[in-house]
């Protein structure tokens, strides 16, 4: 996609301004053409009474990607690579972009992510729709007597819903398998009237 394809995209879904204001004179600015900046367009302010009019402002100016030494172009690839899963170092390798940048970007769509997460948590299965409940046990064992022991065990508990192909889970590291613990999980991830299959551990 172009920048301006991409920057069209951004302000649909309202992740860019639409209008901005003069901080000056208090009068909307337009939209104008500027080859000398990276994204080629910027926000101008022409109000003839304005003390600082012809006053640029960067169409990024307060959103996600005002802190990106980059086009949004390159900052849409890195977006799409990330949700593919692609490392670092592929993206850096294939399109000879900043590493440096791309880690930044990287770092703060994992905080967006957990930030919208605390927010609005995963919620799973619904009335009918089955969820594949079980716990395993994570334990680091030493090989040619290299590494360190773990000093505990550590469970985790998962849920799957199998209506979604493939299935769409949930992880959590529990302190303990107890009902208390499991049931809290179970009631906070799935949603009321899904149907549980377990392994009948004594806790469910």
């Amino acid at each position: 996609m172009t920048t301006s394809q991409v920057i069209t995209l951004f302000r649909m879904k309202g992740l860019l301004r639409t209008s901005m204001t003069c901080l000056h004179c208090e009068q909307s600015m337009s939209e104008r053409f500027k080859r000398d900046v990276i994204d080629e367009t910027s926000w101008v302010c022409f109000n003839s009474q304005c003390s600082k009019i012809y006053t640029t402002v960067s169409i990024r100016a307060g959103s996600f990607f005002e802190k990106f030494r980059m086009s949004l172009a390159d900052v849409w690839t890195v977006i799409l690579m990330w949700s593919e899963d692609t490392s670092i170092a592929g993206v850096v390798k294939s399109f000879g972009l900043s590493k440096t940048t791309v880690i930044k970007i990287f770092a703060m769509l994992r905080e967006k992510v957990s930030q919208h997460l605390q927010i609005d948590p995963i919620r799973l299965g619904g009335p009918g729709i089955v969820c594949q409940i079980d716990e395993s046990l994570f334990c680091h064992k030493q090989k040619y007597h290299r590494g360190r022991i773990a000093r505990a065990q550590t469970w985790v508990f998962g849920i799957a819903d199998t209506s979604f192909k493939p299935s769409k889970g949930y992880m959590e590291v529990v302190s303990d398998r107890s009902a208390e613990t499991l049931l809290e999980i179970i009631n906070r991830v799935c949603r009321p009237g899904s149907i549980m299959y377990s392994d009948k551990w004594t806790a469910y």
